[in-house]
């Protein structure tokens, strides 16, 4: 700003201060200011000259319309009655007509110009719309007449396979005709001596088989007694593994220290709860079960109480045998139902009555024995049922190490004799 003050002050007082401040100034003192500013009288002001008179960079930039780098006369005039305007001084009416009729043709330059690129677009789009109509007028027509000329040859091609399939049909029908009754009567002569041939092979051929079977049956039953054998040897080792790893785990857990009753039915509730929270148990199915764990709705008399305890511990023999629970987590639950039945009996028991009775056992329609057996109160299984159980009787092996099982030994097959039947008598 401090430049563009500098130059305005250069041409008042080029022009005569006072009277330029007074009078305005005119269109013939701007152009005088302009060629003396001018130092090469190329009718230009180049960068060098534009610095010299304090026009600043940026100004040249702006004002330079046709973008040559130099300023002209009209961008000079145009530039310097911007000047004038900013610094508050007012242009002669000549000067203010001339930079009015300059920003008026620059305008008209514009618009017409762009006219032009309008003008060009419309025509560009108006014959790449033509071409693309053209060019489907005429792929249309190509596509016309090659359908039509393959109609044409499918039609002649049609007619010429037809006379010819009637021509080769009627050849044919006589060919087969002759060649049936030469084929007939030579199957004839060969079906009477390929009979005569396959009767003597197929009387060796059943000889041949049948001493193939019975050897093949041989072979087979040493092999399945051999693989029978090493089947329960291999059961046996595996029993004895799983009833040793099944003790030392019984043992494991005896020893170990046992829990509050309260800390069991927590850990049992939080077993529950994950069970139900990643999907394997149903809410509806651990509803139940929650309620009597959490005293949540439990009733207050005993009957009801027991008559809960047995829906629940119903409930998690039945998850437990889906696979919804592991049998670690049953056996928890189980011991769990089994605490805060208990203590809610011993609640809600009636005076005089020994709240920890067990109720009695239900026992089978028609007989005496109940219908479940009595768990340990410890809630541990008996270590004797794997070690009673029965186990396969061992399997005696030969001399030659060989487990083969004894055969049976097989009836000779009777044959019929060759002039009577299976006894031999005559018929």
């Amino acid at each position: 700003m401090q430049k563009s003050t500098q130059l305005i002050i250069l041409g008042l007082i080029l022009v005569g201060g006072a009277q330029a401040q007074s009078k305005g100034v005119s269109l013939k003192k701007v152009r005088t200011i302009f060629s003396k500013a001018d130092a090469n009288q190329d009718g230009l002001l180049n960068r060098a000259e534009a610095t010299a008179v304090g026009i600043p960079q940026r100004d040249m930039v702006r004002v330079d319309a046709d973008k040559s780098g130099d300023l002209s006369g009209e961008e000079f005039v145009s530039y310097y009655s911007q000047l004038l305007t900013r610094a508050g001084r007012a242009p002669a009416k000549d000067l203010e007509v001339e930079a009015k009729r300059i920003t008026d043709a620059r305008r008209a330059a514009k618009k017409k110009a762009q006219e032009r690129v309008d003008q060009a677009r419309a025509d560009k789009k108006a014959k790449d719309q033509g071409r693309a109509d053209e060019a489907r007028t005429d792929s249309k027509a190509k596509d016309q007449e090659r359908i039509d000329q393959a109609r044409a040859d499918k039609t002649a091609k049609d007619q010429g396979r037809a006379d010819e399939a009637r021509t080769d049909s009627k050849a044919k029908d006589q060919e087969r005709i002759d060649q049936a009754r030469a084929d007939k009567k030579a199957k004839d002569q060969g079906r009477a001596d390929e009979a005569r041939t396959d009767s003597k092979a197929k009387d060796q051929e059943r000889i041949d088989q049948a001493r193939a079977d019975k050897k093949a049956k041989d072979q087979g039953r040493a092999d399945e007694a051999r693989t029978d054998s090493k089947a329960k040897d291999q059961a046996r080792i595996d029993q004895a593994r799983a009833d040793k790893k099944a003790k030392d785990q019984g043992r494991k857990d005896a020893q170990k220290p046992t829990p509050s009753p309260e800390t069991e039915i927590q850990g049992a509730i939080k077993s529950l709860r994950a069970a139900v929270q990643v999907g394997r148990v149903s809410a509806d199915g651990a509803k139940n079960v929650l309620a009597l764990l959490t005293n949540k709705g439990v009733p207050t008399n005993v009957e009801d109480l027991r008559l809960l305890h047995q829906s629940a511990t119903t409930r998690v023999t039945a998850l437990a045998k889906a696979g919804k629970l592991t049998p670690g987590e049953a056996r928890e639950l189980h011991k769990a139902l089994t605490r805060r039945m208990q203590q809610a009996a011993a609640k809600h028991a009636p005076a005089g009555q020994d709240p920890a009775a067990k109720p009695p056992a239900r026992r089978k329609p028609g007989g005496d024995s109940p219908a479940r057996k009595a768990k340990p109160a410890d809630g541990k299984k008996a270590e004797g049922r794997v070690k009673d159980a029965p186990r396969p009787e061992p399997v005696v092996k030969p001399a030659d190490g060989n487990t083969r099982r004894k055969a049976r030994a097989k009836k000779p097959a009777s044959r019929p004799s060759d002039k009577g039947g299976r006894d031999g008598s005559r018929s």
